[in-house]
């Protein structure tokens, strides 16, 4: 019997608004706001919104995007409605206070079957030691490998963090508390499946980031607009892997460290809000490290939603998630940067990826799950 836990942040019910009022690709706002520039926020109620193009004819109680942006634009005074259940933002949930860890997705592969495992990995669960899980072993600091072989169809593999490279498994400098890179859709709602969560939402994004403050425009999850980035770290690959960037509160393509870092590495026992790089309720790195990848209202697929989170079954075949109404991969959108993106993608309210689809493994992806 093996016990997991992953901790989690409480997001209270109530209102709050969607988009900053600025100018950011996609940027949510009221309908009936035709021109390009920056715009009022949307506040998002009890209610679920209904989605409407950018339109003078449009009703301005009615959530639209920036005119001209993003690849969710309806035309016209065209309207489209969430499905009962879509999380909004608007009710309480609760979100995981951190991406999902190296370490966490080892344990996940652990509690696998071969056949499973040969679905959420790159390499065959039967490859030699030290062939890496996701990708080749130390990519963009990627570091799970396998560390007993598995036998076809038969009996799993083991799966280690091994980092430095040296085939010694699971060690202090091992990496398992960077954040997981190179996970594709499918690995992600797996994992939450599994772990009786649910993917996010795009709007619980926004809420997760900004709370119940007003918006400030062009903010990070921190709630202002200026940010430093990070430089160089100390104790690499470590549990207490740290900046060693004076001020350093987010993690971009400005950084010169290539690769995610350690999940909450900006939080002190002195840090504040805005040096820990924290939202509203303190959940971490929701701007920068890696992408988010959230349920976005770009498109029908993903309007569908219905918020069910999973019952910690897979299926027994596959190793998919089977939980009914979840997006596929290819609806699917990111937020919030990462450390190879621009610090305009970190901002809370840039949607220039919310269409971009996610089928594939890339060196900046992860996620985090909430219920």
């Amino acid at each position: 019997m093996r016990v997991f836990a992953i901790e989690m942040v409480h997001v209270p019910a109530g209102n709050f608004q969607a988009g900053s009022g600025g100018a950011n690709t996609g940027e949510f706002r009221q309908a009936n706001l035709t021109t390009s520039g920056n715009a009022a926020s949307f506040t998002i109620t009890n209610t679920a919104p209904t989605l409407q193009g950018n339109n003078a004819a449009s009703s301005s109680l009615n959530i639209s995007t920036r005119a001209g942006s993003g690849n969710d634009q309806l035309t016209g005074t065209t309207t489209a409605t969430l499905a009962s259940g879509y999380p909004t933002g608007y009710a309480a949930f609760y979100c995981m206070k951190y991406e999902i860890s190296q370490g966490q997705y080892r344990d996940f592969l652990n509690t696998l079957t071969y056949d499973q495992q040969a679905t959420r990995t790159l390499n065959s669960p039967g490859s030699s030691i030290g062939s890496g899980a996701l990708v080749t072993s130390g990519t963009y600091r990627q570091g799970i490998e396998i560390k007993t072989s598995g036998v076809n169809n038969n009996t799993p593999a083991v799966y280690g963090c091994d980092l430095n490279g040296n085939n010694i498994f699971d060690e202090a400098g091992d990496g398992e508390w960077i954040a997981c890179n190179y996970l594709r859709w499918s690995d992600i709602t797996a994992f939450l499946d599994w772990a009786a969560l649910r993917p996010m939402t795009e709007l619980e994004y926004e809420k997760a980031c900004r709370g119940t403050l007003g918006p400030v425009v062009d903010e990070f999850a921190w709630g202002s607009t200026t940010y430093t980035g990070l430089g160089s770290i100390l104790n690499s690959s470590q549990n207490n892997e740290a900046s060693n960037t004076t001020n350093a509160n987010l993690h971009n393509s400005g950084s010169l460290y290539g690769g995610p870092v350690r999940v909450g590495i900006f939080s002190t026992g002195s840090s504040n809000r805005t040096s820990s790089g924290a939202s509203y309720y303190g959940i971490m790195d929701l701007s920068g490290n890696v992408w988010e990848q959230v349920v976005s209202i770009a498109n029908s697929n993903c309007r569908s939603f219905n918020g069910i989170c999973g019952d910690g079954m897979l299926n027994a075949s596959t190793g998919e998630s089977n939980v009914s109404n979840w997006p596929t991969g290819s609806n699917i959108g990111v937020r919030g940067g990462s450390f190879n993106s621009s610090n305009a993608s970190a901002r809370v309210s840039d949607r220039t990826y919310i269409a971009i689809g996610v089928t594939s493994r890339f060196a900046d992806f992860g996620g985090r799950g909430v219920r």
